[in-house]
């Protein structure tokens, strides 16, 4: 018994049994943001506000014509003149051009500025999204893995909960012993609610960028990315390219010369100023007394006017002193961006060189787990190990596996920030990583809106039968589907025992993925074959049968036929990336029979 519960629950860590969906990638992410991200849309208007600046500035060179017109009525009541009635009708128009003004040119070039200003804005926030898109991304996948050791854990500790409660029930150790094991456990129960937490907590940070919820399936990362050194291969060449093309320095940069335009404008405010003017005034009056004839008047003025402040009261040389100061400002805030960016870039450039380093080493380590788990489990096969012992050398291996996840995360964001910093980040770096991902979801389960991730629902229900009184009739999976999608399914599960019955219990097969009557969809089952299919994979050598652990009914998927278990095992490096992300593992005929047994 001991041996088949370890059996289930090892597939059940190592498998990502959820209904398999189309998963949505980097660039899909990506393409939502660009359409929904509100602080995209915030840099966006305040760009095209700013741009409008301007045509403003410049308007002030250019002449400035008026044109008004008037239609007055006049009645007048006397007592020694008769009454008189008139109708005044005119109209002017004006032209003023200036000829001198210094303000101007400075007032056009302060424009300029702080249009370059927030077009490099606009730069900052476009890269800014890239980066962000691909952080939150990430940090679901990373809070994925970390659910998935904190489950992992779980089940270990439970299993050594119950194991601590049978040998105290026949007095090998004492209670302490007991309420120790129960204390772990309560422990890493609540580090797992945590990492639902933190999963969930993920998925709403990337609602707020895409501006829905995120129903989704991230792609998971290929085992083959491949690490790439920066090149240039040393920091400085990359800073400098930074101090020339980092969009937040070009921006400080442009606001230090346009405050610097703004300190002239108030500088040159004490200059005189001299204009043109020219203006046509035409009346006709219209009066129905005899004694006042009609009149019609003509006006033609030309002017230069000339103009020079005296004394204003103190606002020039006040305006002048502050167009100082911010200047100033501007120039100090430039400088400190210099320096940061000068810093971030040497600092994003050692975050690359390290970040590789780190997961060479964690991928190294990875392998050292898996090699220590493959020992444990044939202790385990030859009676001088317990499940206790695998089940932590299997929490290991994921911790490992964890941490080397991550580290690739964190080099890929690296390499992202080391271009943001250097100015050269783009939609095509973001296209670079997601031909990296696989087309394998990892599962925000529509029932369970914290999600399950990599880990199968079964995992969930292995806590429950793991920890005391946790056990539940209300637990017994339902499959629900169509009818010919179920007389389908029982004709291949038919046929799948037929297939394992006929075979010696010595061969070996390939078990890919156990799923849970929960999330089991029939339908949902064989599309995602047929998508295997489309991938050129042989789905031929799929085999389903039916196992349980208790009461709990559970499908097992099997892959291929091998002469015996080291055969298969060598064989899982040669399956396809989409079966290879599932992280399958290699079984004996006779054990996959001892477990239907014993059902």
């Amino acid at each position: 018994m001991e041996k088949i519960l370890y059996k289930l629950l090892a597939l059940i860590l190592f498998s990502l049994g959820t209904t398999p969906l189309l998963a949505q990638d980097l660039m899909d992410i990506y393409r939502l943001a660009v359409v929904e991200d509100a602080e995209l849309r915030i840099a966006e208007s305040e760009y095209l506000a700013t741009r409008e600046s301007l045509p403003i500035a410049t308007s002030l060179r250019k002449p400035q014509i008026d044109f008004s017109a008037n239609l007055i009525r006049n009645e007048a009541e006397a007592t020694i003149r008769p009454d008189n009635t008139s109708n005044d009708i005119g109209y002017s128009i004006s032209l003023t051009q200036t000829i001198y003004n210094a303000e101007n040119r400075a007032t056009i070039d302060a424009a300029g500025a702080f249009v370059a200003q927030a077009r490099a804005e606009l730069e900052v926030a476009q890269q800014d999204l890239i980066l962000r898109v691909a952080e939150r991304y990430f940090k679901i996948l990373a809070s994925q893995d970390v659910l998935e050791f904190a489950r992992a854990e779980e089940i270990a500790i439970a299993r050594q909960l119950e194991q601590a409660q049978k040998r105290f029930e026949v007095g090998l150790i004492a209670i302490t012993d007991v309420l120790e094991a129960q204390a772990r456990y309560d422990i890493v129960l609540a580090q797992t609610i945590l990492a639902e937490n933190q999963l969930d907590n993920a998925f709403q940070a990337l609602e707020v960028i895409i501006g829905q919820t995120p129903s989704l399936n991230p792609a998971r990362l290929s085992d083959r990315l491949v690490l790439n050194r920066p090149v240039p291969a040393q920091s400085e060449p990359w800073v400098e390219i930074a101090l020339q093309n980092n969009q937040s320095l070009l921006a400080a940069l442009a606001a230090e010369q346009a405050a610097d335009y703004e300190r002239q404008i108030k500088n040159k405010s004490r200059y005189p100023t001299l204009d043109f003017t020219a203006s046509y005034f035409d009346a006709d009056i219209e009066n129905d007394n005899i004694i006042l004839p009609d009149d019609d008047q003509q006006d033609l003025r030309l002017a230069i006017l000339f103009n020079v402040p005296l004394y204003t009261g103190g606002r020039i040389s006040a305006e002048r002193a502050q167009a100082e100061a911010a200047y100033q400002s501007a120039r100090s805030v430039a400088l400190l961006q210099r320096r940061l960016t000068s810093q971030n870039t040497r600092i994003a450039y050692l975050g690359v060189i390290s970040g590789i380093s780190q997961v060479t080493a964690l991928k190294q380590a990875l392998k050292s787990s898996n090699t220590a788990l493959e020992a444990t489990e044939a202790g385990f096969d030859v009676g001088t190990r317990t499940s206790v012992d695998v089940l932590i050398s299997l929490r290991a291996t994921y911790a490992a596996r964890r941490d080397y996840a991550g580290a690739r995360y964190q080099y890929l964001i690296n390499t992202l920030e080391l271009k943001q910093a250097s100015g050269l980040l783009s939609t095509s770096d973001l296209e670079d990583i997601n031909f990296w991902l696989l087309d394998e979801p990892v599962v925000r389960d529509s029932a369970n809106p914290v999600g399950t991730g990599n880990l199968p629902v079964e995992i969930e229900l292995s806590r429950i039968e793991s920890a005391p009184g946790k056990a539940d009739e209300s637990e017994v999976l339902v499959v629900n589907s169509e009818n010919q999608q179920l007389t389908r399914l029982q004709r291949d599960l038919d046929n799948g025992l037929h297939w394992l019955e006929s075979e010696e219990k010595s061969r070996a097969t390939i078990q890919i993925m156990m799923l849970g009557f929960r999330n089991f969809n029939a339908g949902d089952y064989y599309n995602y074959l047929d998508s295997l299919e489309s991938q050129n994979i042989d789905v031929s050598r799929f085999r389903i049968y039916q196992t349980s652990i208790n009461d709990l009914e559970v499908f097992g998927v099997i892959y291929g036929e091998y002469e015996n278990r080291r055969e298969a095992s060598e064989h899982i490096n040669k399956l396809p990336e989409a079966l290879k992300a599932r992280s399958p593992m290699p079984r004996t005929i006779g054990g996959i029979l001892n477990e239907i047994n014993y059902r």
